[in-house]
């Protein structure tokens, strides 16, 4: 966010957090509805490391520092201290949703007139917890959270906002070319 973003420019950032986002998923699904109305700028496919914990990983982003040095473990107070302490922020936040409960859809929202921060909760509590096959809850479920919940925030951004996209799982760059299977 800091070497990309000039919260002076005027232009709103907007971090999106996907759980569990995998790079095919991220290809395939939301790629195509993030391009209906803006441009990829840069791409930085990574893989997940195992193991993974997502309270811990989502938490990890907001404060941008590892669990052991969490000062609180309320997301939106994480987020705020960074904010404060790396960018010289101190933006107010209204919260839309907070809820670690919700299964599927959106499950945090902080919005201010500078930053917003997003989690779509859809994929652990959907692929790990679930019985059918893979391929089939990525063609339903994840669709069409992605259809609804996702367009409908993207509906509301700026036109001119600058959107990070992530995943909560500890990602590390993918070496090497992309290898296409038909």
């Amino acid at each position: 966010l800091r070497t990309q973003w000039d919260p002076k420019s005027g232009r709103k950032a907007i971090i999106m957090v996907f759980d569990g986002l995998r790079t095919d998923a991220w290809d395939e699904l939301l790629r195509p509805v993030f391009e209906e109305r803006y441009q990829v700028i840069a791409t930085r496919p990574g893989s997940a490391l195992i193991p993974t914990e997502t309270q811990l990983s989502r938490k990890a982003i907001a404060a941008g520092r590892l669990p052991a040095e969490f000062t609180t473990t309320r997301e939106l107070d994480l987020l705020r201290a960074w904010l404060r302490q790396y960018m010289q922020l101190d933006p107010q936040f209204r919260v839309v949703v907070d809820s670690d409960t919700i299964a599927s859809g959106m499950s945090v929202r902080y919005v201010s007139d500078q930053l917003e921060y997003i989690v779509f909760n859809f994929t652990d509590e959907n692929l790990h917890h679930n019985e059918q096959d893979l391929s089939f809850i990525y063609n339903t479920t994840v669709r069409e959270i992605i259809r609804q919940d996702v367009r409908s925030v993207l509906r509301e951004l700026p036109n001119d906002a600058l959107i990070f996209i992530t995943s909560d799982h500890g990602f590390t760059p993918v070496p090497g070319r992309s290898l296409v299977v038909p």
